[in-house]
């Protein structure tokens, strides 16, 4: 996790240390949290893309030497069937279709998402609601500041009844206006790292996703060659037999290393995704913690 969790779970905990308890505290103390559980999540999938390849080694190296357009010697026979027992002592090193793991992790995803999004929409309201009070007031103030100067060409006692008759324009004027920017200016911070976050979830449910696929056609594929293996063990050093199954090994071999590589270039988009996001989630705390934020 060291290696490759950056900002780290300390720095994370040392920048909401000093973030006030609130709503917003806790939906991106739970970003950061699901974030540090995907990495983890993906650090044992990328164990598990190294346990295939040693799984397969043996047999995809004697596919590079073995007739497999005629049948074998006894000899090759027998290596082939010791790669056969190698291939054997491993379990699948990927989980099944639907794992608890990848369930729990894209619930926590989802959920978090929907709470993200309805504290972002109420952060926007008030803004909105914010900038309408300030709006109003200035209008306002300037409405009355016309309409005695106006008044005051006329008659001193036609002024009064102008300001009379527009009594909210006189209420609204002195609303807290410097009050209404401050408001404005920490929700607009609680927004960006509202939206961080959000953005952050989105692209990791995403990639928990695609990954989710990828790893569940793995695990099907490796059940395939381990019941094609074991047929072969049970039939014995039978030289027929060994060359069938190494021929069906060897059709699904360059699919096999595809789907490795393709899900190993996936961890490593999610290790960035993670690390891109916290960056820019923690990135905002700060600056909503500086002296000029405040």
């Amino acid at each position: 996790m060291a290696q490759v969790l950056h900002p780290d779970g300390d720095s994370v905990a040392e920048a909401l240390r000093h973030a006030k308890p609130s709503t917003l505290t806790r939906l991106v103390s739970a970003y950061f949290t699901h974030s540090e559980e995907t990495t983890r999540l993906c650090l044992l999938l990328h164990r598990s893309v190294h346990r295939a390849r040693a799984m397969y080694h043996p047999l995809h190296r004697l596919l590079q030497v073995l007739p497999l357009n005629h049948h074998l010697s006894g000899s090759q026979c027998d290596a082939a069937f010791d790669a056969f027992l190698h291939f054997d002592k491993f379990h699948n090193p990927f989980p099944p279709p639907g794992s608890h793991n990848f369930q729990e992790m894209r619930q926590c995803f989802s959920q978090l998402r929907h709470k993200l999004n309805q504290r972002l929409h109420k952060s926007r309201s008030r803004i909105r609601l914010a900038r309408r009070a300030t709006l109003a007031s200035a209008l306002c103030v300037v409405g009355s500041t016309v309409a005695i100067a106006a008044s005051a060409v006329v008659i001193a006692t036609h002024a009064l009844a102008a300001i009379v008759a527009c009594p909210f324009c006189t209420t609204a004027a002195y609303l807290p206006a410097n009050n209404n920017n401050f408001l404005t200016r920490k929700e607009a911070a609680h927004v960006k790292q509202l939206d961080a976050a959000a953005r952050g979830a989105y692209v990791l449910n995403n990639d928990l996703d695609t990954i989710d696929r990828l790893v569940a056609r793995l695990y099907d594929a490796v059940e395939s060659d381990r019941y094609l293996i074991r047929l072969g063990l049970e039939r014995g050093k039978e030289v027929y037999t060994v060359t069938e199954v190494m021929k069906q090994v060897q059709r699904n071999q360059v699919n096999m290393m595809h789907q490795l590589g393709d899900l190993e270039e996936h961890i490593c988009l999610c290790f960035n995704a993670v690390n891109r996001a916290r960056s820019l989630l923690l990135q905002e705390i700060h600056l909503y913690q500086t002296p000029s934020s405040s």
